[in-house]
């Protein structure tokens, strides 16, 4: 008998074997050191991406590069539609814009990859031809045309301009205008120097960051373009302007990518990125006249190939690269569902290892990140991290950790405080100086825009109260944190609670999410947030429940449609999803429902059904960076069925 079972034996009722079952199944997710990666799948993105930029900047291709390309093509054939068309995300809506992204990976890999030309890879290349072909047909038929998210045509734009422009392509005239990138950026930096600050304040650091590398790309494509090359004869008749123009900025630019590597290889934690950062240091190795930098960007250049390989993951159709890098937050999120009920659901010794790794990767300033070893730190990673330090503590299994948890929830507390915003919400990165509007973030504003939200919020709400909890579980965690820093608990929360009273739609008593689909997951983690502070919530309760109530479907299960996002209010769909179920349970739950009540034992019986004979669930793609476009993210899936398990398990 395993470790898991003997603490949840005797397994007769069906929850308890459920979540049995579904405890042994994080094997899937644990890696070698015993922490957990989740996989966030994006779908066609992704692996169009990885073809298109490794073929910028590679100038050799091995057998087995070209044997992984092979696997990431097939990946996009299974997902093209009957009708030709390509799914914009994992089981999501057909799409132009990822037809058109699909075309692209594919024509790279029909024109470049080797290993097409022999017999034993003639079935490839004529499902590549075929899929090409069934796409072409798809654009050009007439009819209504899908709606698509800016981001992704954003994102073909990018892909298609850095294709083009590939060491065995002819030159193009589009990108030159990387020549006038000097004075444009002096115009930029004149007009927007006095509001720095506030700008830098407002944008989302992964689109800052992409800045730097995609102006390093930029300057290698202008290099090998013709007038990238008449541009060259001109400025090296003017030393002076060849050094302010060329020289030193590029090894500016250089030296900012490369001081911002993660220890991991990764940078900002997302194999898009790196792909982006492998691309713009290898094209300036050539250019390096210093020994030392040139050999620094070679072992940066080794660690981020590394960290790539990796990141690739196998499916049943092919192989797709994982989008991002999520361990911290993956294992914080498996401490935290165990740790749901009135006694943990895994031994103390493998949680007193899950939160040492948790602490060791807390960053200079007192937060936590997405990944382990990146500077990035982030409010909601911060708060998620918190609920597993605070539901730790106030278990009281660990106690060889108090102090050590302790010195960091002070630190995290201190950093939060810091942190929110003037509103009193919480935006994903730093103090956002930007007011948040009742809704959900719009699709411009998802791009680039750090606005505080509701969900964010409620995540810090939990891990502020839960901090509050193992206060009162031990009186000796009050005296270390001391009496201003349990002050300012209280009041962060107060402003948090004025904030989400603001926010919430008067219509049907729901919050809105920003990284997740929808109004469900946002609801659960916002009333989550303030049941575990001190607010009279009844009055939002029965709001809430009484909409969630009625969006239930008759298999018993709960699901959101994308529209909520687009159309600003809430769009419950005929169709039924696990991660909206559970969300839907934990509204159930905090609003006070029983366990026994037949809504709540439906909902219920629909997860069990989901469940696989592997204790794992099918995942969905509900989790979101930008708006419209959804991945697959299965771990918070089942961090989440676990949870709720747990709860019920304890309950009965």
């Amino acid at each position: 008998m395993s470790l898991v079972e003997s603490r949840l034996a005797p397994r007769e009722a069906p929850a308890e074997a459920s979540l049995a079952s579904a405890l042994e199944a994080l094997a899937f997710h644990r890696q070698a050191d015993g922490t957990y990666q989740g996989s966030l799948e994006v779908g066609v993105l992704g692996n169009v991406a990885t073809i298109v930029v490794r073929r910028f900047s590679e100038a050799r291709f091995g057998r087995e590069a070209e044997q992984l390309e092979l696997e990431l093509a097939r990946y996009l054939l299974g997902e093209q539609l009957p009708s030709g068309q390509f799914r914009a995300y994992p089981d999501g809506p057909p799409s132009r814009e990822a037809t058109k992204l699909a075309q692209l990976g594919l024509r790279r890999v029909l024109a470049s990859n080797t290993l097409l030309a022999q017999p034993l890879h003639a079935r490839d290349c004529a499902r590549c031809a075929s899929a090409l072909e069934a796409a072409e047909r798809a654009l050009g038929r007439e009819g209504e045309k899908p709606r698509d998210a800016v981001s992704l045509r954003g994102f073909r734009m990018l892909l298609e301009v850095i294709d083009a422009n590939g060491p065995g392509s002819p030159p193009r005239v589009l990108p030159d205008v990387g020549t006038l990138a000097p004075p444009l950026k002096l115009v930029a930096w004149s007009l927007t120097a006095p509001f720095a600050g506030a700008v830098e304040r407002a944008i989302y650091p992964f689109i800052t960051e992409l800045g730097p590398l995609l102006e390093l790309m930029l300057g290698g494509i202008r290099r090998r373009s013709a007038l990238g090359v008449t541009f060259d004869a001109l400025i090296h008749r003017t030393p002076r302007l060849e050094k302010w123009l060329e020289e030193d900025a590029r090894l500016a630019l250089l030296e900012h990518v490369l001081a911002r590597q993660e220890a991991t290889g990764a940078y900002f934690f997302s194999t898009m990125y790196t792909e982006f950062f492998v691309a713009a240091v290898a094209g300036e190795l050539s250019h390096i006249s210093s020994t030392p930098l040139r050999e620094r960007a070679e072992r940066a250049l080794h660690d981020a190939r590394a960290y790539l390989s990796r990141s690739v993951v196998e499916a049943s159709s092919g192989a797709y690269v994982r989008f991002l890098e999520s361990d911290v937050w993956d294992t914080a999120g498996v401490g935290m569902a165990v740790l749901m009920g009135n006694a943990p659901a895994l031994p103390p010794a493998q949680l007193a290892h899950l939160a040492r790794f948790v602490l060791a990767h807390q960053t200079r300033d007192g937060g936590w990140s997405f990944s382990r070893e990146s500077p990035m730190t982030d409010c909601d990673s911060t708060g998620f991290v918190l609920t597993f330090l605070g539901s730790l503590r106030a278990h009281r299994c660990c106690p060889e950790l108090d102090l050590e948890l302790d010195a960091a929830i002070a630190r995290a507390v201190d950093l939060l405080e810091t942190w929110q915003a003037d509103d009193g919400g919480f935006g994903a990165w730093g103090k956002s100086s930007l007011e948040k509007r009742r809704g959900p973030v719009g699709e411009l504003a998802s791009i680039a825009l750090d606005v505080p939200t509701e969900d964010v919020t409620g995540r810090v709400l939990m891990g502020l109260g839960m901090v509050r909890k193992a206060a009162r579980a031990d009186p000796a965690m009050p005296m270390r944190l001391g009496s201003r820093r349990l002050e300012s608990l209280h009041a962060i929360a107060s402003r948090a609670h004025a904030f989400l009273l603001r926010m919430r739609d008067p219509r049907t008593g729901l919050w809105p999410a920003r990284w997740t689909l929808g109004y469900l997951s946002g609801t659960a983690f916002v009333l989550a947030g303030l049941a575990e502070n001190p607010f009279a919530i009844d009055s939002l309760c029965r709001d809430a429940l009484a909409t969630v109530l009625a969006a239930q479907n008759p298999d018993g299960g709960f699901g959101e449609s994308p529209d909520s996002d687009r159309f600003g209010n809430f769009v419950a769909s005929p169709v039924s999803t696990v991660l909206q179920t559970f969300f839907a349970m934990d509204i159930m739950r905090t609003c006070g429902l029983r366990h026994d009540a037949p809504a709540y034992q439906d909902a219920l019986a629909f997860v069990l059904r989901k469940q696989s004979a592997h204790g794992l669930w099918p995942s969905e793609s509900v989790s979101t960076c930008f708006h419209g476009l959804y991945y697959r993210y299965n771990i918070m899936t089942h961090c989440a069925g676990i949870a709720a398990l747990v709860r019920e398990v304890n309950a009965g």
